[in-house]
């Protein structure tokens, strides 16, 4: 009797409809959410999307009613670049069209769901998706700034919104089914570094979140430092100074959404940096989601402002994939933009240093600038074709010009020791009707297959190849940042992105080699110690140990400084083993891919915490210059750098990543267990007593009848 008692209590408990099982997240009880969260079901398997029903969250204090996504509004004009399963979606009120360019809505009675990003304006209004599915994942997204701080909130959801074919979920109804509270307070004002993270462990879900906790045109330097995720989100910082957006790892840090031209004719970007000054982006990916063979209007980075710089930043985009407006001076290194169809576009001055250049159609970038300031230089940079050119044969060349109604007869495009692949015989594009004063130069180009100097005798008229011996003092100018870039000169103290390995076990005899990645102008010099002593001559980005012996064994670490700041890596213990010993390495911080994210559907994935050996930033003193004296991450047993203590300014609320590489719970956050299931205490050794059985039963009956 006891035992078909207990077992029927764990039947009810863990087989309840498949579908209406869905997890939650934030679980229900939760407390500490930050309140720009996402909401999460995850389900069994895939969700359907309803094009009816309501999704709401209340005020648990009064019932009042917070925020309404309708699911009967459309997101946005339908368009070749929307993502499943909206694009199969139809609407009562809108005919069922897919908008091109070419062919827009232009109809005003339309009604599409709207989100205001950056600012409360009419012209910070966006169309946005309420609910994005990926795999079994529904991940609904809130308005912005819709939830406040120390507040207790429920959600109801209408049975309409994920439609089931067996009708198995019966919707979320009730003011307990799924609660939750939000953090007491927001990070503290004089708080340096702000973290963001998509799993809701840091100060911020969001990156939009955190960029609108920063009062605009505040003069203190502030740090956004954002966890590996995928964040699906459009971003706009407007109005800011001093501020450093720095992701874990450039790979692995994915800002994307499926925007463009179509969906919002007005602020058609992924990632805008707006009317702000001294702005820094490193080692993140910014996408448009969008497939090649669909291509639009979609820039990853639309830049407006002054003093703006991106380091070690992957941008994928489609047409325009990287605008820079007029009055605007940005300096990008290490960077990549792979986007269709005038790659980029420039009224600006840029300065492009070691950075790649992908066209997935036709030309590379056209160049709008007027005679006031200079346009866009390379400078040991990296141009090739990822697609099939122009006219399907492989034709792409590296900029034109040509008339738009208006002439731009300064356009200038100038190349310093780049590599060329896939770039058409002639070079270059229409430039015109006045192309007198129009810069298409270059300097020793060579070809990215064999390095060999590019074949440019068939070169357009109006282009120019510079030479050592006629234009030596040009070619040093348009080499040098602050020529280019109207005096400015870029700074940015030494950033490490990736640490050395925390232990490598090497034999008698073996080889191993020690490395950084670093984001630093100008460029950095390193010194390599052993057990804190300068060992003389290494002084490269790498340190190699060769013909290990037993005193080859200690701690190593290196210092990287250049004119604006100093760092120092973390501690690398290398042991030396008996021959015949296989080379480990423990605590690797994972390397920063330079290729980024490749293009796929939007998803709504769950963010990452920090992955194992990928060092969390160190907090630093307000105002200080970033990264100077700051103590290192230590790893934890997992691989995953735990941050370091509480320091002036230090991060309000955020948790300390456990040793298994997850992030642990903040103080005080009580259970988070929601559903049915069956909890280390209800599931304690033994057989279970009949009353509890038959209590749990009853309890998973009851909330099956609220969610079902």
């Amino acid at each position: 009797m006891k035992r078909s008692l207990t077992t029927f209590a764990l039947v009810m408990l863990c087989a309840p409809s498949a579908h209406a099982q869905a997890e939650l997240f934030p679980q229900n009880n939760s407390v500490d959410v930050n309140p720009d969260t996402r909401l999460k079901l995850t389900f069994s398997s895939a969700p359907p999307l309803g094009n009816t029903g309501k999704i709401k969250v209340y005020d648990a204090s009064n019932g009042n009613l917070v925020d309404e996504l309708d699911l009967s509004i459309p997101p946005g004009p339908k368009n070749t670049r929307t993502p499943p399963p909206y694009d199969t979606l139809k609407y009562a009120s809108i005919p069922d069209t897919v908008f091109t360019v070419n062919s827009p809505d232009t109809d005003t009675s339309h009604v599409y769901q709207k989100n205001y990003v950056g600012g409360t304006n009419d012209s910070d209004a966006r169309h946005f998706y309420p609910v994005l599915i990926n795999d079994n994942v529904a991940t609904i997204t809130p308005h912005n700034n819709r939830l406040a701080y120390d507040k207790a909130y429920y959600v109801e959801i209408d049975s309409e919104a994920f439609p089931f074919p067996d009708n198995s979920f019966g919707g979320i109804t009730g003011k307990s089914t799924w609660t939750f509270t939000t953090k007491k307070a927001a990070p503290a004002p004089d708080s340096s570094m702000l973290l963001v993270s998509a799993d809701g462990t840091g100060d911020f879900s969001t990156v939009q979140g955190a960029i609108d906790a920063i009062p605009n045109d505040s003069p203190s330097p502030k740090e956004i430092f954002i966890r590996n995720g995928v964040y699906e989100e459009i971003v706009a910082l407007r109005n800011k100074q001093n501020v450093t957006l720095r992701g874990e790892d450039r790979s692995k840090v994915v800002v994307r959404y499926a925007n463009n031209g179509v969906f919002n004719s007005v602020g058609r970007y992924e990632f805008t940096l707006s009317t702000s000054t001294s702005i820094n982006l490193l080692n993140f990916t910014i996408q448009s989601v969008g497939k090649d063979e669909t291509p639009a209007q979609a820039e990853a980075l639309y830049v407006k402002g002054d003093k703006l710089q991106t380091h070690n930043v992957t941008m994928l985009g489609s047409g325009d994939a990287l605008q820079i407006q007029a009055n605007t001076r940005i300096y990008l290194s290490r960077s990549s933009v792979r986007g269709y169809g005038d790659n980029f576009l420039s009224y600006g001055a840029a300065f492009f240093k070691e950075c790649e250049l992908i066209s997935t159609y036709g030309p590379h970038g056209w160049p709008r600038n007027p005679s006031t300031n200079h346009g866009d230089v390379f400078l040991n940079s990296t141009f090739r074709l990822e697609g099939v050119g122009t006219s399907g044969d492989g034709h792409c060349t590296l900029a034109r010009s040509p008339t738009s109604g208006v002439s731009f007869p300064y356009a200038e495009f100038v190349l310093i020791s780049c590599k060329l692949d896939g770039i058409a015989p002639e070079g270059w594009g229409a430039a015109g009707p006045d192309y007198t004063n129009v810069h298409f130069w270059e300097y020793n180009s060579v070809n990215l297959s064999d390095g060999k100097p590019v074949d440019v005798s068939k070169r357009v008229s109006y282009s120019r190849q510079l030479t050592m011996d006629k234009d030596a003092d040009t070619i040093a100018n348009y080499s040098n940042p602050s020529y280019v870039l109207g005096g400015w000169t870029p700074e940015l103290a030494p950033v490490i992105l990736t640490q050395p390995p925390a232990t490598v076990t090497i034999p008698v005899g073996g080889n191993t080699e020690l490395g950084t990645e670093v984001a630093a102008e100008p460029a950095p010099t390193y010194q390599w110690l052993k057990d804190g002593q300068p060992l003389p001559g290494e002084t490269s980005s790498t340190l190699k140990l060769d013909a290990a012996t037993a005193a080859s064994g200690g701690e190593y670490s290196v210092s990287i400084e250049n004119s604006v700041g100093k760092v120092a890596s973390s501690k690398t213990t290398v042991a030396v083993g008996a021959p015949g010993t296989q080379p480990t390495a423990g605590g690797t911080a994972a390397p920063s891919g330079t290729g980024g994210a490749g293009v796929g559907s939007l998803a709504g994935g769950t963010g990452a915490a920090a992955q194992a050996g990928a060092a969390a930033p160190a907090r630093t003193q307000a105002g200080a210059v970033a990264n100077a004296g700051a103590s290192s991450p230590q790893i934890a047993a997992g691989g995953t750098a735990a941050l370091p203590g509480p320091a002036a300014g230090a991060i309000a609320g955020s948790a300390v990543p456990a040793a298994n590489g997850s992030a642990a719970q903040p103080p005080g956050t009580g259970s988070n267990r929601g559903g049915c299931e069956v909890s280390p205490e209800q599931g304690a050794s033994g057989v279970w007593p009949l009353l509890l059985a038959a209590f749990l039963a009853l309890r998973c009956i009851g909330r099956r009848r609220d969610v079902a």
